[in-house]
């Protein structure tokens, strides 16, 4: 596969660059506005822990669309499509408003309301096709860590303000109808971020012969996106499997929603106060290093919740060390992968293989939030045991983050790139 040779200008990827910033800064505010309160709103309509599972496992669905969106790539461009998506989601997200108004809570509500959420992420997911592939063409020949974490900064900087906001809305335990404005607020951040991504430049697609079939099959055939894709599937079912529950957790021990709310300002903090420094870890020494701290961090992160503090001040204080933890290391291996992601993926055939990585890590959140949904709903249900089920489950699974960490060693560059013990090594010989 070979490097086409027309990339953007350095004045396209000027132009470019902010107005993908402000379509990530979009969809900060709509994920504080909808996607990180969506099972709290569940949890209002009366959810079970197993529809909680099932919200993370269609989170992870939506990415089926996709298979549309490489259709229409082709026929429309990359960034009509991502306008597209976002414009038409603004429908569903009307009806989830007018869902939390006027459904009292209950078994319908809660089903009516995955639907149209699952609704909602399908329209967006098929826009978001283009994501990765307008990353990489305006991004091409800059230095993409820098860039990445200049634009995950602008979010997390959000991530810290609006849950803040959102916690104080909603109090400690809010009815459904509480969460009907927050949602109106999503639909202003999805207009604009259709509005900023219209004009972004991209590179047009490479000349082929082959049908969508036929570049589909090449790039399942390739070697470092199958490597990317498994790798992705291990780790977001994990994901799926624990960090998906912790909210059940802490609300079920007490903990106010307002509080939880919170603690996601908690992790955006932890991301940003590192993200500068991964940056310019994976532009000067690849995704190794960084993918392999946080992998390692956290499968040490299991032994925190061998046990949970019972009081409230000091359950909420251990829940902010862990969220802030989470944070740092969530940010660096978000960093790593996307380097790693950047560099493997031919231009040739962006598109769909960035798409068949999503796919892979698809499949295994919608694994993972399943068992994860039954299984934790099987020992929330337990009793008269000496140890506590639901903490054992949930270390359970951050020690299980130990697997990803050997898979990691089979990613693309991995043998070319520093290790972390150099990379600990350099710097104490620099200071």
């Amino acid at each position: 596969m070979s490097e086409p040779d027309n990339t953007l200008t350095e004045e396209q990827r000027k132009k470019g660059q902010p107005r993908l910033v402000g379509l990530a800064v979009s969809g900060s505010v709509n994920n504080a506005f909808i996607t990180s309160i969506a099972a709290l709103f569940l949890l209002a309509l009366n959810a079970t822990p197993f529809q909680v599972g099932l919200l993370a496992s269609a989170s992870h669905l939506q990415r089926a669309t996709r298979f549309i969106g490489l259709y229409l790539i082709p026929k429309i461009g990359k960034a009509h499509l991502m306008f597209w998506g976002r414009t038409v989601s603004i429908l569903p997200t009307l009806g989830i408003i007018a869902l939390a108004y006027y459904l009292q809570p209950g078994t319908q509500a809660v089903w009516l309301a995955l639907i149209m959420i699952t609704l909602r992420g399908l329209l967006q997911q098929t826009g978001n096709t283009a994501w990765w592939p307008l990353i990489q063409d305006n991004t091409a020949g800059d230095a993409i860590g820098h860039f990445m974490a200049r634009m995950r900064m602008a979010q997390r900087a959000l991530e810290i303000v609006l849950p803040v906001c959102v916690g104080w809305y909603l109090g400690t335990k809010p009815p459904a109808q509480h969460f009907a404005p927050l949602f109106a607020l999503s639909l202003i951040a999805t207009f604009l971020g259709a509005w900023w991504v219209r004009k972004v430049s991209e590179r047009p697609q490479a000349n082929t012969n082959q049908n969508l079939v036929q570049r589909l099959w090449h790039v399942v055939n390739h070697s470092p996106v199958q490597k990317l894709g498994i790798y992705m599937a291990v780790y977001m079912g994990l994901r799926s499997m624990g960090y998906t529950f912790w909210v059940v957790l802490l609300t079920d021990r007490g903990m106010p929603y307002m509080h939880f709310v919170w603690l996601t300002s908690v992790g955006a903090l932890g991301q940003l106060v590192c993200l500068p420094f991964w940056g310019k870890v994976v532009d000067l020494h690849g995704g190794r290093s960084a993918i392999s701290m946080a992998l390692l961090g956290m499968f040490i992160l299991g032994f925190a919740w061998i046990s949970l503090p019972s009081n409230l001040l000091y359950l909420t204080l251990w829940a902010g060390i862990i969220f802030l933890l989470w944070g740092v290391i969530d940010g660096a291996h978000q960093m790593g992968r996307t380097h790693t992601m950047m560099k493997a993926v031919s231009p040739d055939y962006q598109a769909e293989s960035f798409s068949m990585i999503m796919y892979g890590a698809s499949f295994g959140g919608i694994v993972g939030g399943l068992s994860g949904g039954v299984a934790f709903e099987y020992v929330h249900n337990l009793s008269h045991t000496t140890y506590d089920p639901e903490l054992l489950y949930l270390a359970g699974i951050q020690f299980l983050y130990f697997i990803v960490f050997l898979l990691s060693r089979t990613l693309p560059g991995h043998a070319e790139q520093t290790t972390t013990r150099d990379l600990i090594r350099k710097r104490r010989i620099d200071e």
